[in-house]
């Protein structure tokens, strides 16, 4: 897998947004120079591809040690702890990080519906290497920095076949069941946008399970 092409834009993209504020539509550039302590965050959902150096991230018993070409795929909001193992002024740690559109996944819906994919146990955190697909799509995605006009033209297109191919690729199969709106998956995150609206207020797990449409059992269980 040759990631030098893609390394260099992010690398570029990530000098220009500091410089100049120029950003594409729900793209970050991660780049840093030291190791860090294990951070605490609560990941919306995102694709995180790391292009160079190394990151370990776990939520409970799932853990994941990641290296370049590898892909990290969040399909709900979760509390996750994570930290940076591998990164030097010499060869930095540099991640591109995509904010996903829910929205436009499950506007995938009618194309998608009738696919037939190999049934895998899906996970909210997932991990697999990139597919060259997916890495060409995310280059002509990072082309269009110096193009305000192709980006507001061109992006969505290009956004669009982003999350097809992660919707496709092996570490997308809970992001798929989200195509379902009465999937397991599409019931939690309603508790999940009601917990952070509400975080404030006291939230019992027979208030979340009613929201998601569950017994209480099934709620905590899925």
């Amino acid at each position: 897998m040759n990631l030098e092409r893609l390394h260099d834009q992010s690398d570029r993209y990530w000098q220009e947004s500091r410089k100049n504020g120029q950003s594409l539509r729900g793209l970050t550039v991660l780049r840093r120079e030291s190791a860090s302590d294990i951070e605490a965050v609560v990941y919306e959902p995102v694709m995180c591809l790391i292009l160079q150096g190394r990151k370990e991230t776990w939520i409970g018993d799932q853990f994941a040690d990641l290296g370049p070409g590898d892909a990290l795929l969040v399909s709900h909001d979760l509390p996750v702890q994570s930290r940076i193992t591998r990164a030097s002024p010499q060869e930095p740690y540099l991640a591109v990080i995509l904010r996903l559109d829910l929205g436009l996944v499950r506007g995938l819906y009618e194309q998608l519906a009738d696919l037939v994919l190999p049934e895998t146990e899906g996970r909210s955190l997932a991990v697999g290497r990139a597919e060259p697909a997916l890495l060409r799509a995310l280059e002509r995605y990072l082309d269009l920095l110096d193009a305000p006009l192709d980006a507001e033209v061109l992006g969505p297109a290009t956004l669009r076949e982003i999350h097809y191919r992660l919707l496709l690729s092996p570490a997308g199969t809970m992001l798929r069941s989200l195509l379902v709106m009465d999937s397991h998956a599409s019931r939690v995150a309603k508790a999940i946008r009601r917990l952070r609206c509400e975080f404030r207020s006291p939230l019992t797990l027979p208030d979340l399970a009613r929201t998601a449409g569950m017994s209480a059992t099934s709620f905590h269980q899925h």
